[in-house]
């Protein structure tokens, strides 16, 4: 496994004119947008205000092999200790007049993450807000939109506009184009990326607007029941439109455009070039009505978060490379709120949101065919559910519903030990190692004598006790060179799924 994860070193062209134009550019029109039911808001000391700092380590706790017969016996290395993710902030889900707003989608640009909002049962209201995380210790909501009277489903940015998908309140609206309440909303920004007027709105001939795509070429945009896919031009213009019964998702490779609908799951391929159905797949799954399903497509594999059905990883061709079913159900709970909602890739990690089982991170090993192997989950407390989860460079954004957000961010652990306690080694133990152990040889074939098992050293200890480990820094940095467990006298580990803590000294980490 590669493990790698791509920060960001310098602030990018969409920080920058922010950071500098912000204070010199004429406010938003809020009148403007107001006559279109936005009500625009940047004033963010107020908005940040439902931000709770924390500086939290969160534990990634074990998924038990027994739970996860679909899945491929993990590698003999343990993939788990170059990453740690800590919890930044938690963020209390937006107030309108009384009603919380829950989020829905999560995209993240450079910087930025952008935020949509609904709210459950047969209300019209929605929001879209703009969170700043250039200082992922200090993140910042930058503004927030209330749309009054719609729903907004998710979210893309193209070439300094926003492009929403979701349900619009048609009740009593003389004045409003659409036929049916899905829509298509397409969102001008001024130089701070901050809402100036609304372009257009689309219909999408359903009842509400699911997901949306935006390339160089056209935005592509799916509706739910009786819904479809929809591919317009930037002078949105209609150059495809295809029936896709309950859409719910929508990516796009280098060749192919990618659409998950459900009830039952049903995985539609289209051209990007002739915009012609290709194929179509049935991985079974994601029959849960009015659910949250998604798809992520890269040039060789299709990512499927199916609810009820799990994760199914997909080949381009449509054979199933990979099952992770979803997390089993605690005695008491609902089957319903421990189902899979959400995948997103980043680098090699992928992460899926599990409802009140939290979010399952799982390694992408190219060494083992691209398979997935799963290093934990993270859970977020009792009730609340992780519906959705986006992750990119070294952030991750979690959606737990009326729960609000939670911002982690993402370190790897290079082994460096902490609270180290200098010592001197005597004058010829460097010499020895280095006699005992030249530079590229194989060990393992050199001195195989050294790994036999009749060298394993016990150390019995009768009460509790301090244990040091001297070990020597090499040029090739910090690297675990030593593992050790603890276990019960009485009560010995049988294989390694009963060892509850592996500790490994030079990261002084479990």
């Amino acid at each position: 496994m590669t493990r790698k994860i791509y920060f960001a070193s310098i602030i990018t062209l969409f920080a920058i004119l922010y950071a500098c134009e912000r204070d010199s550019q004429p406010d938003v029109s809020r009148d403007r947008l107001a006559e279109k039911n936005i009500i625009f808001n940047n004033n963010t000391k107020a908005l940040s205000n439902r931000i709770t700092l924390k500086n939290e380590l969160l534990r990634v706790e074990n998924i038990y092999s027994g739970n996860l017969k679909s899945v491929q016996e993990p590698p003999k290395v343990d993939l788990t200790k170059n990453y740690a993710f800590t919890l930044r902030a938690e963020v209390d889900p937006p107030v309108y007049e009384g009603h919380t707003l829950q989020a829905t989608h999560v995209k993240i640009l450079d910087n930025f993450a952008f935020v949509t909002y609904n709210t459950k049962g047969d209300m019209y209201l929605g929001g879209l807000e703009v969170f700043d995380v250039t200082d992922i210790s200090n993140p910042k909501i930058v503004w927030q939109a209330v749309f009054s009277k719609a729903d907004v489903s998710s979210v893309d940015y193209y070439n300094n506009k926003l492009y929403i998908v979701g349900a619009q309140n048609l009740e009593g609206d003389t004045s409003s184009k659409l036929r049916t309440p899905a829509m298509l909303e397409v969102l001008l920004l001024n130089s701070n990326r901050e809402i100036s007027d609304v372009d257009t709105i689309i219909n999408l001939d359903s009842y509400a607007g699911t997901d949306v795509k935006v390339t160089s070429e056209g935005i592509y945009a799916t509706s739910g029941s009786n819904g479809y896919l929809k591919v317009y031009n930037h002078n949105y213009d209609s150059l495809y439109a295809i029936a896709v019964n309950d859409a719910r998702s929508v990516d796009i490779n280098s060749s192919n455009a990618y659409v998950l609908g459900g009830q039952p799951g049903k995985v539609s391929v289209f051209s990007r070039n002739s915009y012609t159905k290709l194929n179509e797949f049935l991985p079974s799954g994601a029959n849960t009505p009015e659910s949250k399903s998604e798809l992520v497509v890269t040039d060789s594999y299709i990512f499927t978060a199916l609810n009820e059905g799990g994760i199914k990883i997909l080949n381009t061709d449509g054979s199933l490379k990979q099952f992770i079913p979803r997390p089993t159900t605690p005695a008491g709970k609902k089957d319903e709120n421990y189902v899979t909602n959400s995948v997103s890739l980043n680098g090699d990690l992928l992460f899926a949101g599990n409802g009140e089982a939290g979010i399952y991170i799982g390694g992408i090993v190219k060494e083992r065919n691209d398979s997935v192997f799963l290093l934990g989950a993270i859970k977020f407390g009792e009730g609340q559910s992780a519906n959705f989860v986006e992750s990119k460079d070294s952030v991750v954004f979690v959606a737990t519903g009326l729960g609000g957000l939670k911002i982690l961010s993402i370190s790897v652990d290079e082994g460096a030990p902490d609270d180290v306690i200098p010592t001197k080694p005597c004058p010829t133990l460097l010499g020895h190692i280095a006699e005992l152990f030249p530079e590229g040889s194989n060990n393992y074939v050199a001195l195989p004598e050294l790994f036999l098992s009749t060298n394993t050293k016990n150390v019995i200890l009768k009460k509790e006790s301090e244990v040091y480990i001297t070990f020597t820094d090499e040029v090739a940095g910090w690297r675990n060179s030593l593992g050790y467990y603890i276990y019960n006298l009485n009560n010995p580990p049988l294989n390694a799924d009963q060892l509850e803590n592996i500790y490994y000294s030079q990261i002084c980490q479990k």
